[in-house]
C-alpha cells in the first residue's frame, strides 16, 4: 500500500510513441479494456473516469490564478474523495485562490458530463475539444460505455499534461 493511503492499488505503465495527440490516450484505453475483457471483466465490473487537466488550466486563467499555482492546487484536487471539502477548500485559499475562484472551481469539478462542462466553459476552449474527440473515438474503438466524464480526476504529477484517467 502506499503510504498515507487507504486502499491498495495496481498499475500498469503503458507509453506510445509517435501517435500525436488525444488519439494517444484512447490507445491506451483500448489496450487496457482489451485486456479486461479478455480476462473477463466488463463495464459493469470496472470503468474509467476521464477528464483533462487543462480544465483546471481553463478555469484558473479565467481567475487570473498564476501559472505557478497550478500544480499546488493539481495536488490540491487530487485529494477531492479523500478529504473532507472543507479542508479542500481551505487549502486552495491558503494556495492563494480567492473565495470566488474556490467556488468556481469546486462547481466546473462537480459536473458530470461534457455537455455540463461545457456549459460553464464555453466550447471553445482545447480541454473540451479533448475530451469531445476522446469519447468520439471511445465510440468508435467501442468502449465508450467504460468512460465515466469527472473534471475532478486532475492527477497530482506534474507531467500530466492533458487526458487523464482512472
Amino acid at each position: 500500500m502506499t503510504r498515507g493511503r487507504r486502499r491498495e492499488h495496481y498499475q500498469w505503465n503503458m507509453d506510445i510513441i509517435g501517435v500525436p495527440g488525444v488519439m494517444a490516450e484512447a490507445e491506451l484505453i483500448s489496450s487496457i479494456v482489451t485486456l479486461f475483457k479478455r480476462i473477463g471483466i466488463t463495464e459493469s465490473d470496472v470503468g474509467f473516469k476521464v477528464s483533462s487537466r487543462k480544465v483546471l488550466q481553463e478555469v484558473l486563467r479565467c481567475y487570473s490564478i498564476p501559472e505557478n499555482l497550478f500544480g499546488k492546487v493539481c495536488i490540491i484536487i487530487d485529494k477531492i474523495e479523500e478529504i473532507p471539502i472543507d479542508e479542500i477548500k481551505k487549502e486552495l485559499k491558503a494556495a492563494g485562490l480567492s473565495q470566488e475562484a474556490v467556488l468556481e472551481l469546486l462547481q466546473v469539478l462537480s459536473v458530470k458530463s461534457l455537455t455540463e462542462l461545457e456549459e460553464r466553459l464555453g466550447n471553445s476552449g482545447e480541454a473540451i475539444a479533448d475530451l469531445k474527440e476522446l469519447f468520439s473515438l471511445a465510440e468508435k474503438f467501442g468502449y465508450s460505455k467504460w468512460l465515466q466524464f469527472d473534471a475532478s480526476v486532475v492527477r497530482g504529477l506534474a507531467y500530466y499534461t492533458g487526458i487523464v484517467f482512472e
